[in-house]
């Protein structure tokens, strides 16, 4: 299954966690019912027969109550959680990690983290430390891509290397283009409302304590005995509903671990970190657990096992360890002597399976024209995206790596590139800066200007996508003037070139994401005719070929949706484009794929990959959050 397979898998796979909801809730009504019932009996407070409480209104009322409680707790979570990652790393009190830290283990993190971000094409996650767990685990967050943290434990930072440290980033980037994050996030909060059940019969525990008796000592007793049997009901009916919960969440984790692994593999082309990370997990006797008070809600997201759980045959979130690391290819007690060997050294690979020869489930083999096969990199990774993201980034000089990383400077950084594109005519656009932003930051824009424009084309998204925490971590204020402010200085010739477009579109849709809608899908091409041809027209126009060669082109592109053919746009309308990607957002996860396919396909179509092609597929792959890697020369 490929990533758009697994995008629809993931969503008709979000409709039946509702029905297991429901399902559960439906059983616990008739157990609270049930246990009431026998501990009013039992007590003396009713009765009736089990026929007339099923009829009278002390069962309807009772059922109300305990649908109110589990919907109430399940809706408060959600809510808690509507912010997606970052309410989950406030949640387990996790330390944002500051993109200008001079610690070397987080400097290391940015680091590896960004050469994974520039090869899957994504912007750069939210990074957080959770400095007080000194365990090895790590997990990613979020409902949407642009949103997506990555916590780490400080134990994942002090005891692995970095080839470890890159197996174990690999493997959660597998959660993060496979759109597990998001079910991952819902998970929580669906079961919260059944743990509340459980909750609930606690308090209920603890306030009969405080109970003074009224009226006839017969009749307060037989109430408070009543309660206190209903309580300890409540109470196992929440350890049940604990129960089950634990059986959904292992039913959907177990396999996508082994899919993560094998995906880590496969970015990697290195089998031995993950396996190494699991090894030292194994040797610590189960180092990934958490001391977090939410390690149970988050035992589903993270790398290795949070909680230690009974039964874990068939409750465990997570394989086996050692079936883990036999799946990568290894041994697991040899693996674990040569780790104890050789300390925290990384194992050596020679004589190991290579990652291709691997079992990689999930995964369909590219297709055999150039189109496809880059399409089937959508969601995943492979070590020449790796070795790209690695290079670019060695290009990019110390001061831009500096500024890329820097709040005060990253502004300053955005504007210069944009002026750069722009050529010499730079007296107009330096006078907007200093009208909207002020002369500091014009004269910090003036100082970057000869870095950027010695910069070459390649290299200028691996600066965007470098500079995406200290972007993130701009407040509200610096924000609009800065969006304000690129704007203008791209309008300044009434034109808006495609790289104008691609780098003032990707920080609008990183700094002001678009709020959720519930508009409907889009399943027919003929739904979205104009927006496919102006699209695609435009990617057309990009290539640069002469002008008949871009026509046939684009007349056979627009003709393979069944759509009719329209004259091809005459000019890069960078408005209009906007609309049109906004539109096809809406299409479902399996025709975005032909069309992404379609647009790969007339980039590679005179076999070389230019920047401005490149920059422009990655905004429309992203605005249709699609994770696409950087097309490659097809040479490579």
């Amino acid at each position: 299954m490929d990533f758009f397979g697994r995008q629809d898998w993931a969503r008709r796979r979000t409709k039946w966690l509702v029905l297991y909801f429901v399902l559960a809730v439906v059983l616990i009504v008739l157990a609270v019912n049930a246990a009431a019932y026998f501990a009013f009996r039992l007590s003396g407070v009713t009765q009736l027969p089990l026929a007339e409480w099923l009829r009278s209104a002390q069962f309807g009322w009772l059922s109300l109550i305990t649908v109110a409680v589990i919907v109430l707790g399940s809706v408060l979570k959600m809510a808690q959680l509507a912010s997606g990652g970052k309410a989950v790393a406030d949640m387990v009190g996790a330390r944002r990690v500051l993109p200008e830290t001079s610690d070397p283990l987080e400097r290391r993190l940015i680091n590896v983290v960004e050469e994974m971000a520039i090869a899957s094409g994504t912007p750069m996650p939210r990074l957080y430390v959770m400095d007080d767990e000194q365990g090895i685990n790590a997990f990613v967050a979020g409902l949407k891509v642009e949103e997506t943290v990555l916590v780490v434990t400080r134990g994942c930072l002090q005891q692995l290397s970095r080839q470890e440290l890159q197996g174990v980033i690999g493997h959660e980037y597998s959660h993060i283009m496979h759109a597990d994050m998001r079910l991952n996030v819902k998970l929580i909060g669906v079961l919260a409302g059944i743990l509340l059940l459980g909750q609930f019969g606690e308090f209920l525990l603890r306030s009969l304590r405080h109970v003074r008796s009224g009226g006839s000592k017969k009749d307060s007793g037989n109430i408070v005995l009543a309660v206190m049997l209903l309580a300890l009901a409540l109470l196992v009916i929440g350890y049940v509903g604990l129960f089950f919960g634990r059986l959904i969440k292992a039913a959907i984790s177990r396999q996508r671990e082994f899919l993560a692994d094998a995906s880590a593999v496969q970015y990697t082309r290195d089998n031995s970190g993950i396996a190494g990370a699991l090894t030292k997990i194994k040797l610590a006797s189960q180092q990934s657990l958490l001391q977090n008070v939410h390690a149970e809600e988050m035992s589903h997201m993270c790398f290795g096992e949070s909680v230690k759980v009974a039964m874990s045959g068939i409750l465990s979130t997570h394989p086996p360890l050692d079936d883990r690391i036999s799946a990568l290819g290894f041994t697991p007690s040899v693996l674990q002597r040569q780790l104890q060997r050789q300390g925290s050294e990384p194992v050596p690979t020679t004589g190991m399976p290579d990652a291709a020869e691997l079992p990689i489930a999930g995964f369909s083999a590219p297709a055999g024209n150039a189109g496809q096969a880059a399409v089937a990199s959508v969601g995943t990774v492979t070590p020449a995206h790796l070795d790209y993201a690695h290079q670019l980034l060695g290009q990019l000089p110390p001061a831009l790596r500096e500024a890329a990383h820097d709040r005060s400077q990253v502004s300053a950084l955005m504007l210069a590139l944009l002026l750069t594109e722009s050529g010499s005519q730079h007296a107009p656009a330096l006078q907007l800066v200093q009208t909207h932003l002020g002369q500091s930051e014009r004269n910090r824009v003036v100082w970057l200007l000869p870095a950027t424009a010695a910069l070459p084309a390649d290299a200028r998204l691996a600066l965007i996508t470098s500079a995406r925490p200290a972007l993130d971590m701009l407040s509200a204020d610096a924000r609009k003037p800065l969006l304000t402010t690129l704007l203008a200085v791209a309008r300044l010739d009434q034109t808006i070139t495609p790289f104008e477009y691609v780098l003032t579109a990707l920080l609008r849709h990183w700094l002001t994401p678009a709020p959720d809608t519930a508009a409907a899908r889009l399943g027919k091409f003929n739904q979205v005719a104009a927006e496919l041809a102006l699209v695609v027209g435009l990617v057309a126009q990009a290539s640069g070929n002469q002008h008949d060669d871009i026509s046939a082109h684009y007349q056979r592109a627009v003709a393979s949706f069944g759509v009719p053919v329209v004259a091809l746009p005459r000019e890069f309308d960078a408005v209009r484009l906007d609309q049109a990607l906004s539109t096809l957002d809406r299409l479902t996860p399996l025709l975005k794929k032909p069309l992404l396919s379609t647009l790969a396909e007339l980039v590679l179509a005179d076999r070389e990959v230019t920047a401005r092609e490149r920059e422009l597929l990655r905004v429309i792959a992203e605005r249709l959050n699609c994770p696409m890697p950087p097309l490659l020369q097809a040479s490579r």
